[in-house]
């Protein structure tokens, strides 16, 4: 009878320990570690803006559920909140602290940069942008996926943000096929049309809905004299993702031995790329006496902020 009573009081007492572990919560303040995905980590470029600050909201689910499967069942855990840096450079926060549910929730995310750019947060259709024209903004728009189904006690309270480009970039390098005695010294670069407004949404797939109006971009506009090795020239300018099918206008000096010179206004022949988001696009072009011309190659990088 002894060993049976010793027994029960045994099993009670582990079963108490078990209930205390089972309910064992911890308080986490929600923050956030952001970065560039992890294709343009590869290239060293992972560094978020440590004076950059972005825009998240959230939604809660029971543990036994996933994003994938119960979105429609989630609830609104965090509005659309902006996310500041602290003071350890490493991690960003709210102006007032938000605390993590119950270790028996899940929360996704949703976030966008910068917070100044107004993006919109919804379950289905992702991080929106409206009416972009980057004739007049030259904003990097960065979105996340969906951080799906995080749980505190598993990221200890710390998500990782990991920011996709929705736009794109082009710049130009030139060079000139002339003689050592001769110059071409370049005064202007236009590529002719693009379209330039557009309406951007992150969910199911990213995409882009563009107006059909175009517009001319100014990459350089001075005086800069060519070698003839390709060098970069003028400026680096945001565009939407696009199919390109637009020629390039080069105005430009030719200066000859003896000192003289033409002015030239002259178009390559159509420059033909569909765009992509996240990459940057370098055209190189090559300038003679009395003609302009594309190299064959197409440099693509992927875009950094």
């Amino acid at each position: 009878m002894k060993h049976t009573f010793l027994i029960l009081i045994t099993v009670l007492v582990t079963s108490c320990a078990l209930d205390r572990q089972t309910d064992y919560d911890i308080d986490y303040a929600l923050e956030f570690q952001p970065a560039m995905y992890m294709h343009v980590y590869a290239e060293g470029t992972d560094r978020y803006p440590a004076d950059l600050t972005f825009g998240v909201c959230a939604w809660s689910l029971s543990e036994k559920d996933s994003w994938k499967e119960d979105s429609q069942e989630a609830e609104v855990f965090l509005p659309l909140t902006e996310a500041l840096p602290l003071a350890d450079g490493k991690t960003w926060a709210f102006d007032e602290t938000v605390m993590w549910p119950s270790r028996h929730e899940r929360v996704t995310f949703l976030a966008y940069s910068p917070y100044e750019a107004e993006g919109k947060c919804d379950p289905n259709k992702g991080i929106c942008y409206e009416n972009v024209d980057v004739a007049t903004s030259q904003t990097d728009l960065l979105y996340t996926d969906p951080i799906e189904d995080m749980s505190k006690m598993e990221c200890g309270g710390v998500v990782a943000v990991p920011f996709r480009h929705a736009l794109c970039g082009i710049n130009f390098r030139i060079k000139n096929r002339v003689n050592e005695k001769e110059k071409i010294i370049i005064k202007k670069i236009e590529l002719d049309q693009a379209k330039h407004c557009g309406d951007f949404c992150s969910l199911a797939e990213p995409q882009w809905s563009l107006r059909d109006e175009t517009m001319p971009f100014v990459f350089f506009e001075g005086t800069y004299q060519t070698g003839h090795h390709p060098a970069e020239i003028g400026r680096s300018i945001l565009m939407l993702p696009q199919k390109l099918d637009t020629e390039v206008t080069v105005e430009y000096d030719y200066v000859t031995e003896a000192g003289t010179f033409i002015t030239q206004k002259l178009k390559t022949t159509a420059l033909q790329k569909a765009l992509q988001p996240g990459k940057n696009y370098t055209f190189t072009i090559t300038v003679g006496i009395d003609d302009v011309k594309f190299l064959v190659e197409i440099i693509e990088d992927l875009l950094y902020i």
